[in-house]
């Protein structure tokens, strides 16, 4: 058979993860990776997809696993990060930002390493998300949101690398 495996943020439980034929696929997910059973190897060159449905709070200390710093040990020049604080994301009551280190959607591979294009190449995904917010919030990710009877969707009408997403009541 054939695996694949992502990088999804461990505060997130995995419901269920679909081929693109829609039929359920065995997964496993622990410790920030999700790593799919995708049954037979597709052919060489060919392209294929899988659904993923997750739900819970993402655990924002989740992002930047190949750039720790500890604190007891750092230098002078990093005591500003104590200050930065060490969260890489926000989900308060009044507004929610989620960058995409933090995982809270499926990334290829394991974190280590992402943002170095000469070790891995930069993975364009099509994408279509739905976001569910507060009434009267507003939400800002890729591309135009499209209003749908219970929230917004974002379906950008060219492939992306990684999907930020922030929303609260803006001006």
């Amino acid at each position: 058979g054939s695996e694949a495996t992502f990088s999804l943020n461990p505060g997130l439980r995995v419901e269920g993860v679909w081929d693109a034929g829609g039929d359920a696929l065995d997964f496993s997910h622990g410790n920030g990776l999700l790593d799919v059973d995708l049954g037979s190897a597709p052919p060489a060159g060919q392209v294929t997809g899988v659904r993923v449905r997750a739900r819970g709070r993402p655990d924002l200390r989740f992002a930047y696993l190949d750039s720790a710093i500890d604190y007891n040990t750092g230098e002078w020049q990093d005591a500003q990060i104590v200050m930065l604080g060490n969260l890489n994301g926000s989900v308060e009551r009044n507004h929610v930002a989620l960058p995409a280190s933090l995982a809270w959607l499926p990334r290829p591979g394991a974190s280590v390493g992402a943002d170095a294009p000469r070790q891995r190449s930069r993975d364009f995904f099509e994408l279509d998300l739905d976001v569910r917010t507060p009434s009267g919030w507003t939400v800002a990710g890729p591309g135009m949101a499209e209003p749908t009877g219970e929230g917004q969707r974002f379906a950008p009408a060219g492939p992306v690398p990684e999907v930020m997403l922030v929303a609260g009541r803006f001006d």
